[in-house]
């Protein structure tokens, strides 16, 4: 599966990361948001579907980076759950990547990227939280959340198939 991202003009106009309160709902596979604190808005597209070697729907999140003149190839990044540092082992359907929600949940300035994987565990789902550093999302320090840390029943459990802002 491939994703394209289209510049519309060379400067990126970026609202501010999200609260972490509700507001309204998260359904583009792509979200803006300054992952580094550099002031430049970031891009995050969800690649659910994609295949991680020979293993179908696994799924990814693409990174780009921001600038003064838009976004940039150089220094972009990909994660999904074969990643270092990311819990968990990239199994087909898992779907990771879905539903890209940036949010800013510590206030210092640099938004974190939680993902969905709803088809995790044959569709017990989970969601993923990235942090947003000043080198941009890492796994490093990424947390997991799934239906027995949250205490909820897996039966179509549907974590990470939208967010709530």
């Amino acid at each position: 599966m491939a994703i394209a991202v289209a510049v519309v003009s060379a400067a990126v106009t970026m609202p501010a990361a999200r609260a972490a309160t509700p507001t309204g709902r998260s359904e583009s596979p792509t979200q803006q948001a300054d992952f580094n604190g550099d002031g430049y808005g970031d891009i995050a597209a969800g690649v659910p579907g994609e295949s991680v070697g020979t293993r179908s729907g696994v799924g990814q999140v693409i990174i780009l980076r921001g600038s003064a003149s838009g976004p940039i190839a150089a220094g972009s990044r990909a994660f999904h759950q074969d990643s270092a540092g990311v819990e968990g082992v990239a199994e087909p359907k898992d779907l990771f990547g879905g539903a890209p929600s940036p949010l800013d949940a510590d206030s210092d300035g640099r938004a974190e990227l939680a993902l969905g994987a709803p088809g995790e565990n044959t569709s017990a789902d989970s969601v993923r939280v990235l942090p947003g550093t000043s080198g941009g999302i890492r796994s490093t320090g990424s947390m997991t959340f799934g239906s027995g840390t949250l205490g909820t029943d897996p039966t179509n459990a549907q974590l990470g198939t939208d967010f709530d802002h």
